[in-house]
């Protein structure tokens, strides 16, 4: 079975975990899948005639718009060729499946939670998306649905914005706090306009005193979250939207009757749950980065005019550093250390503790392809001298056989704190500081 996937910008945050979805769940399946991504709709529209060029069996889409695909999507369908729409609707042609998030309900939750945050009374204001996309359209109804069953919930200014621009949201605080000051709540139709919105709040010294609710769950909305700067944000499952798509294609190849809409479960990330949400989050990351290096490492291979720059790209992304708190940080390391790795390890590590206030550094192997005598000389390096500097190493992704080989060589890591997965490895980070 082959399929062709025509998706969207690579280095969306969205959209990376979408094709990750989409690829992780067909090497499962043993499925080919032939991606090509696209910035703009002509570079969409040429991916679908070049895909459909190949002898697929299914056409899976990312659209970079509502309207402007339906000749493309007609081409497949003519030549027999069914197509499934991943993570937005189309308004101008049907298709034979959609699969996205079930957005109505999203901003349900959000605008629910403005209401039980102001006492159930009070001003509010609305941000609306670009209503040529559907998803849009649902997110603003969700919004107007709840606020109209709470009568003393006041909508005194609703707008609707031409892009996703931050500026955009600020420009419309700022009107809001002009013509509404005594407003108490705004629901806005995703994360990046609700970074322009609670900015605006800041600048007026407002903060703390006006509820805001995003959409999307990025990861700038989780550190507003966390800073009490963003109330909350709506969570979708995008990887899950991704996997479902190959799972419905190939129920489609194989003859079989799928719904024609199929709506992916969304949750409302607060303070409340924001550890645990980030802690999902952060454990699907070794998948994700393994994915992307596969795919920077098939490129490097077929594209040898490339390989210097791809060399460094990738040693940028080998040594990741990412805060979970204020005091826990994570280094997912990916693929194999020598030497040159091995130092940038040490040095990338110790930058990120002496850099803040960080007690407990995990370095989690889980992707490591080989763990051997120099694998295991970098770790005790790295714990020693983060120990120098007040704090503590916690190493996970210890795997049956990478315990077996440790042994094996005599690596005495007595005096490093092991955990066998990076999940565990958090959790006991966070409770013991």
């Amino acid at each position: 079975m082959h399929i062709g996937y025509a998706t969207q910008n690579p280095r969306s945050h969205y959209w990376v975990l979408v094709n990750h979805g989409v690829q992780e769940r067909a090497t499962e399946l043993g499925i080919q899948v032939t991606t090509i991504h696209a910035y703009t709709l002509d570079q969409q529209i040429a991916a679908i005639a070049s895909l459909l060029r190949q002898r697929i069996d299914l056409l899976l889409i990312g659209p970079i718009s509502a309207v402007g695909l339906a000749s493309s999507i007609q081409r497949a369908q003519a030549a027999g060729i069914p197509v499934v729409v991943l993570a937005a609707q189309l308004n101008d042609t049907p298709v034979t499946c959609t699969i996205r998030s079930d957005h109505m309900r999203g901003a349900e939750l959000a605008a629910a939670h403005v209401v039980t945050q102001i006492g159930g009374a009070g001003e509010v204001a609305h941000l609306v998306g670009p209503t040529m996309m559907q998803d849009n359209v649902d997110r603003a109804t969700g919004v107007r649905h709840v606020f109209a069953q709470h009568p003393g919930v006041e909508i005194v200014v609703e707008q609707e914005s031409p892009d996703w621009d931050p500026e955009s949201g600020a420009a419309f605080m700022r009107t809001v706090l002009e013509r509404a000051p005594a407003v108490r709540g705004v629901c806005v139709a995703n994360d990046t306009l609700a970074l322009g919105v609670v900015a605006a709040i800041a600048a007026a010294g407002r903060t703390g005193e006006i509820v805001v609710t995003g959409f999307d769950a990025t990861p700038d909305a989780l550190i507003a979250i966390h800073e009490r700067h963003l109330s909350a944000t709506v969570h979708q499952s995008t990887v899950n939207i991704g996997r479902s798509g190959v799972e419905i294609a190939q129920q489609i190849v194989r003859g079989q009757i799928v719904p024609s809409l199929v709506l992916s479960d969304v949750s409302l990330i607060t303070r409340d749950n924001l550890v645990e949400e980030m802690i999902a989050s952060v454990a699907l990351l070794p998948r994700v980065l393994s994915t992307v290096v596969e795919r920077n490492e098939a490129l490097v291979h077929a594209r040898e005019e490339v390989i210097t720059a791809q060399k460094a790209a990738l040693r940028e992304l080998s040594t990741p550093i990412i805060p979970i708190s204020d005091t826990v940080m994570i280094m997912p390391l990916i693929g194999t250390i020598d030497t040159a790795r091995a130092q940038q390890v040490i040095e990338t590590l110790l930058e990120g503790v002496a850099a803040s206030r960080i007690r407990t550094a995990i370095i989690d192997i889980t992707g490591v392809l080989l763990v051997d005598t120099q694998v295991a000389n970098v770790l005790i390096q790295a714990a020693q001298a983060v120990k120098l500097l007040g704090a503590q190493v916690v190493l996970t992704g210890i795997r049956p056989e990478v315990s077996q080989t440790l042994v094996g060589l005599g690596i005495d890591l007595r005096g490093i704190v092991t955990q066998s997965t990076l999940q565990s490895g958090i959790a006991y980070a966070i409770t013991h500081h």
